[in-house]
């Protein structure tokens, strides 16, 4: 198999695994499922081979590309981010997608509408994606620091809001 043919089963290894998991990153953020979905589209179309080859993480180039679009979506529309995101619809699903954690994931979309403050939404959901304060702070122009204690703030909401049975403050 030549080195351009591998790095296609890569790259469709991918595709499959990652899809869904990029749109529902950007739905965690007040993305709706359709934009989430094009930017997730245009960012795998922009990392095709040759340049899948060129990246080293791919999976942190695809969800700093598919922010950045969504980012740029946003901002040619004018348009405010869904506050909720549950509205917004469901993630796109795989077939081979496990139902009881997929749930989960939809749980934390509810939890997540709640939180007052979109910085604190974003921070979280760049988190609960696997990125680290330091890759955050990065991405948001933000100090380490701030990211942190944003995270931490967040944390704070929900751990309020679900002592007091899940209501806004």
């Amino acid at each position: 198999m030549s080195d351009q043919s591998a790095d296609i089963v890569e790259f469709s290894k991918f595709y499959m695994e990652n899809v869904p998991r990029l749109t529902a990153f950007l739905v965690c953020q007040g993305v709706s499922v359709i934009d989430a979905a094009d930017c997730v589209q245009e960012t795998l179309i922009a990392a095709l081979p040759p340049v899948w080859a060129t990246l080293e993480y791919p999976y942190a180039w695809c969800r700093r590309v598919a922010y950045r679009k969504s980012c740029d979506l946003a901002q040619r529309r004018r348009e405010a981010l869904v506050a909720d995101p549950e509205k917004a619809g469901s993630p796109l699903v795989a077939v081979s997608v496990d139902l009881e954690h997929f749930e989960a994931d939809h749980e934390f979309l509810r939890w997540l509408a709640r939180l007052g403050s979109s910085k604190q939404r974003t921070v979280l959901a760049w988190t609960y994606d696997g990125a680290t304060p330091a890759e955050i702070a990065a991405e948001l122009g933000m100090d380490p620091a701030t990211v942190r204690s944003t995270l931490r703030n967040a944390r704070a909401v929900l751990r309020r809001l679900r002592a007091a049975g899940g209501e806004q403050e």
